[in-house]
């Protein structure tokens, strides 16, 4: 989304809005809004760093080259290994599940490219 245009800016300024808004809302104590600001900004920088990262469209509807084959949490720990997958997984479905999500567990990663960037852009932005 280029943000020079009045239309982009309009939408961009709304979202600010909407996460500051957000923010107040739900932080006890009160946040200093100087630094939220600063935040909110940094928090639009790391979505477009995600954005650029993100397939296509063309790209999405070669279903069989972007969904792959089925793998596992374990594997795909090996192979994006700055993504904590196992720790994210247990803390999202803990409770909701009947059965314990393991290194085993089995999923189908969706744009395996991303997750390849996705890393890299973690580790960065962890290690600043």
């Amino acid at each position: 989304m280029n943000p020079n245009t009045p239309a982009n800016k309009r939408i961009i300024d709304s979202y600010k809005k909407f996460i500051r808004n957000s923010a107040i809302l739900l932080a006890d104590p009160p946040l200093d809004m100087f630094e939220l600001d600063i935040e909110i900004e940094e928090l639009l920088e790391f979505e477009k760093k995600l954005a650029n990262v993100s397939a296509d469209s063309a790209s999405r509807r070669d279903r069989e080259n972007f969904y792959g084959k089925k793998t596992n949490i374990s594997e795909f720990m090996l192979n994006y290994n700055n993504i904590p997958l196992l720790s994210i997984e247990e803390i999202v479905f803990k409770g909701l599940l009947e059965k314990e999500i393991s290194g085993s567990s089995e999923l189908i990663v969706y744009d395996r490219e991303y997750f390849k960037e996705l890393g890299a852009i973690i580790m960065n932005e962890t290690n600043k």
